[in-house]
């Protein structure tokens, strides 16, 4: 993951990159998504515990009928509310 909301380059914010499918796209080993694809996490919180942090995100996806997974490095922290 390469932007956050506090302070990330707006060249990697990722409301500026247009939303388009990406089921069916092949994407050999060692391959990587070309620059104008975008994979977007939708992270449910379901506790109050702050911070949160998580060092990983593990995708799970199938191919043909072969079921893959993979752990990707990604920080994130959801910080306590700010004090007013």
């Amino acid at each position: 993951m390469s932007w956050d909301t506090s302070g990330g380059s707006a060249n990697d914010d990722p409301s500026t990159k247009p939303s388009t499918e990406v089921r069916g796209f092949t994407l050999f080993p060692g391959q990587t998504l070309p620059d104008d694809k975008v994979v977007y996490l939708h992270i449910r919180v379901t506790t109050s515990t702050r911070p949160l942090k998580s060092d990983g995100v593990r995708f799970v996806y199938e191919q043909g009928s072969k079921r893959y997974s993979q752990t990707l490095s990604a920080n994130l922290t959801i910080a306590p509310p700010a004090a007013h």
